[in-house]
């Protein structure tokens, strides 16, 4: 085990340039602080920290301060149980001249949950030696247990999604104009076309063969399912968790009540009841597996009898590699894209349920300014009863928030409109665009999308 952490050391502190790009998430590590990382695995969390440690050498930092292990690597799953001393009884034998109680040490881990004395070494090293630490994770719960919350508040958490469509454009080479020139518009179109077959894995985007790229997105599927949640949680009965982890990623974008998973296990042969939904959603949770967002609940309203979730995958190219061909839904699939592009911009997503019934996809507040409501749709046509339930939902919605002008219609249609719907402004935006300048960082969200210089025209 000392040879191979030797080696491990010397390789994991040669990051490749070629295979970085800047991501649009914003990490300021600060000297007396954890930094930590999480995100779904494969979504690019050790990538970014090999970022860190490019700009570290370029900042001068020797190469040789640098210490990058990766617990998910198989051959270490003896050092589950064990002292992870050995770190550093590998890093002192490779260089024994190195004084390390003086020279500042920068240690980057990823995938710490697989390690259980994770927290021990990371206290211990922090008050014996002078150094950084930045950590990985692919969970939400990182301290939860009773050893790590003591480390949560010397902690700074972020957290790291798939690709954006940005990324997916800096990915491939490409780097609009903020906002795009028109000549832009059709290229960028297409590619966004491309992004809603490929999604959002650093991987899967680079593997141009699509049958190879639907084996990656399942073996990712499977990964998750069973080397993380399996194991993590040593569940009782995975094939029941399997078979909701599938129904559900084949279903996003929809409504589930506690009530509806429990006949689905049953109907498929489970025996479950009502803590077992919840233990195996909120696993799937915490793992980035799924999303589940909730109906915005008004003061004085009544509560709900049942558990509701929206079922969200953290990247619709997931959702797409387990359903049937003959079962996209494009509509599903384009709201799943936008409600990551928005999970980017705020931390909690709300769907809104009108006091008719009817529903709006979303209400939030992105960069925490004005609240919007948005209605994703892949295509629809004016004047038809979907468009004027679609409208009509919005301006019920904004009406009872008190919302004036910011309410969206987002569609796969090239078609930009302002529409007056019961004295209430909407704006239909192309979806390419719309979530193009809500991954732009530096962009003023309510000014950046291009309104149309037509007049509004009433319904």
């Amino acid at each position: 085990m000392l040879d191979l952490l030797k080696n491990l050391i010397q390789e994991g502190r040669h990051p490749s340039a070629d295979q970085l790009i800047e991501r649009q998430l914003r990490v300021t590590p600060r000297p007396d602080r954890i930094t930590v990382i999480q995100g779904v695995r494969r979504c690019g969390k050790s990538a970014y920290q090999q970022w860190f440690m490019m700009n570290l050498i370029k900042e001068g930092v020797p190469e040789t301060n640098l210490i990058h292990i990766d617990f998910s690597d198989s051959r270490l799953r003896t050092l589950r149980r064990a002292s992870l001393d050995i770190i550093l009884k590998a890093y002192q034998s490779l260089y024994p001249d190195h004084d390390i109680r003086k020279e500042k040490l920068y240690f980057f881990l990823d995938e710490v949950q697989r390690v259980g004395n994770w927290p021990t070494f990371v206290m211990e090293i922090r008050q014996q030696l002078n150094c950084e630490v930045f950590l990985t994770a692919s969970t939400q719960s990182l301290f939860t247990r009773e050893d790590t919350a003591a480390l949560r508040p010397e902690c700074d958490i972020y957290e790291l999604f798939p690709f954006s469509f940005l990324e997916y454009l800096r990915l491939r080479g490409v780097h609009p104009h903020n906002p795009p020139q028109d000549k832009e518009l059709p290229f960028l179109s297409h590619m966004f076309e491309r992004y809603m077959e490929v999604g959002g894995f650093p991987a899967a985007i680079l593997t141009y063969d699509k049958e190879s790229r639907l084996q990656r997105l399942q073996n990712y599927v499977s990964g998750v399912i069973c080397t993380e949640l399996f194991q993590h949680y040593h569940i009782s009965d995975p094939l029941a968790f399997s078979d909701l982890a599938h129904h559900l990623l084949g279903h996003v974008s929809q409504t589930f009540t506690s009530r509806q998973i429990i006949n689905f296990l049953k109907s498929n042969g489970h025996e479950c009841n009502e803590r077992t939904v919840q233990d195996f959603m909120r696993w799937m949770e915490d793992f980035y597996f799924i999303a589940g967002m909730e109906e915005m609940r008004r003061p004085g309203d009544p509560a709900q009898r049942d558990t509701h979730w929206r079922i969200l995958s953290i990247d619709h190219s997931l959702s797409r590699a387990v359903s049937p061909e003959t079962e996209y839904r494009l509509d599903s699939y384009l709201r799943n894209a936008m409600a990551m592009s928005l999970r980017h911009t705020t931390p909690t997503l709300h769907y809104y349920r009108c006091d008719s019934g009817a529903e709006v996809d979303f209400c939030v507040t992105p960069f925490g300014k004005r609240r919007m409501l948005i209605q994703v749709r892949d295509q629809i046509a004016y004047g038809t009863p979907e468009w004027e339930n679609t409208m009509n939902a919005l301006s019920e919605a904004m009406y009872e928030l008190d919302i004036r002008e910011d309410g969206y219609l987002v569609t796969n249609e090239d078609r930009i409109e302002t529409w007056i719907v019961n004295g209430k402004v909407i704006q239909q935006v192309p979806a390419y665009r719309f979530i193009l300048h809500l991954n732009s960082t530096n962009a003023q969200y309510a000014n950046a999308i291009q309104r149309s210089n037509s007049p509004p025209r009433e319904n």
